[in-house]
């Protein structure tokens, strides 16, 4: 990274490459003429936060960190206090710049997002004069004003609000920003009852929508919004998926586990969906060669999106799988019979055996795993129990890193399995699930003692 710091770099050097010299009118503009124009009240501000920089930070920082918090609220709101006077008088737009937002995204180098959420979140405080004065005093946080506006420009009733502008406030000095907005929506739906509109219903329910989109190597975005009730459906479901598949020292992110969570879901419709039609989940398409790994060639779902040819091959561990021949220009020669990779009674058979993942210290349940071949179909490998073990399913489930993860799994099924990392090194041992010990019932016990004397009477003869 170059810094722009007067002595350390030649300007006159920077001037013969046209992209540094922007920088350099960047830096000028950003470090060096701010200097010059603000405000001596910004200045001694400054000066403050250099004292603070200079403290030693010893003992008990509980009180700073309140108070540092309560004065960054009121920092936030002299800040936008002065962004409505600057959006206001269009100073913005003698630069060049297409809107307030723009000019600051790019004098301050924030997100484009945030200074638009700074800029309408001016804008709308500028006629909330009660919540402006909390604010203002510390008495209200930063997020708590965020609230309030959304409040505000949702119920579409400014006469309305500035009557019940009081009350949130009250709130919002009381309690947290979750606060405010359960008051707001439920101020919001007695005002919908009371001017007989169902305005607010409809125009969320109106703005439901969902959006995905594949890029060129197969990546997938999802972008959706819902009305209150579909967000609440979602949000159940996505944190019970996250809680079930979450495990203790997890080395995914929560963003990563979110992810495989929501592709769980999805995988669970597809699962209970009726039997019988013989529709399979994705389709994928691959070469014989390939398939077997004897070549790299045709591999991809039928969509046309590029699969890594192991990604393929796990997934025939435990799905329905169909022959189809093809020639070089990918003519379909034969299409064979589908077939089940583990038939649902071997999958019985290893749930009674594993209990679930056979990885080691794994608690994944048997709902949450497939079979696995440890010598696979696609070189030979038969399709029994003897061949077969259960390994948890999904994204970043351990089927996953026996086959596209790079890690192995020998011994026998029925007895004990090692596994080793890419680099050979032990993972660590597991064997089939013991029966609990036999702990004799009442009837257990009077069967006992009947046994017992009728030995004793065989003895007494």
């Amino acid at each position: 990274m170059i810094r722009f710091a007067p002595g350390r770099i030649s300007w006159h050097a920077i001037e013969s490459f046209p992209v540094l010299l922007m920088f350099r009118l960047l830096y000028e503009r950003v470090f060096v003429y701010d200097w010059v124009m603000v405000s001596a009240a910004v200045r001694r501000l400054r000066d403050a936060i250099d004292g603070l920089a200079a403290d030693e930070i010893a003992g008990s920082q509980g009180a700073d960190v309140a108070a540092l918090w309560r004065e960054l609220s009121r920092l936030d709101a002299q800040l936008a206090r002065r962004l409505v006077e600057f959006d206001r008088s269009m100073e913005w737009s003698v630069e060049g710049a297409r809107s307030c937002a723009g000019w600051l995204a790019a004098h301050v180098r924030c997100a484009t997002g945030e200074a638009q959420h700074r800029v309408k979140v001016a804008r709308q405080v500028a006629a909330m004069p009660v919540a402006r004065a909390a604010w203002e005093a510390g008495a209200v946080g930063t997020r708590h004003v965020d609230a309030l506006t959304t409040v505000r420009k949702a119920a579409d009733a400014d006469g309305e609000f500035a009557v019940f502008e009081p009350v949130l406030v009250d709130v919002a000095e009381q309690g947290r920003p979750e606060d405010v907005t359960n008051v707001g929506k439920q101020w919001r739906d007695a005002l919908d009852s009371h001017l007989d509109r169902d305005g607010r219903r409809i125009r969320e329910h109106e703005l439901r929508g969902a959006r995905f989109s594949r890029t060129l190597d197969g990546a997938g975005f999802l972008e959706a919004r819902f009305d209150t009730e579909g967000a609440e459906i979602i949000a159940t479901g996505l944190d019970r998926s996250y809680e079930r598949a979450h495990q203790t020292g997890d080395p995914r992110s929560p963003a990563q586990q979110r992810s495989d969570a929501i592709v769980e879901i999805f995988q669970h419709y597809l699962d209970g969906q009726p039997r019988g039609s013989n529709r399979p989940h994705v389709i994928a398409v691959g070469d014989a060669a390939t398939y077997s790994g004897e070549a790299v060639g045709l591999c991809e779902t039928l969509r046309g999106h590029r699969l890594h040819p192991e990604t393929m091959r796990r997934w025939s561990c435990d799905s329905f799988l169909q022959r189809a021949l093809v020639d070089a220009d990918g003519v379909v020669l034969d299409l064979g019979r589908a077939t089940r990779s583990f038939t649902p009674d071997q999958y019985r058979a290893m749930v009674v055996r594993d209990g679930g993942c056979r990885w080691p210290s794994c608690d994944a349940g048997p709902d949450q795993c497939e079979g696995h071949h440890l010598d696979h179909a696609a070189t030979g490998g038969p399709t029994d129990l003897d061949n077969g073990i259960l390994a948890c399913r999904g994204p970043g489930g351990h089927h996953r890193n026996l086959h596209e993860g790079g890690s192995t799994v020998t011994g026998d099924p029925n007895g004990e399995l090692t596994f080793r990392d890419p680099d050979g090194n032990l993972i660590g041992t597991s064997r089939p699930r013991r029966p609990p010990k036999r702990i004799p019932t009442r009837t257990g016990n009077d069967l006992e003692r009947v046994r017992q004397r009728v030995e004793a009477l065989k003895r007494a003869a």
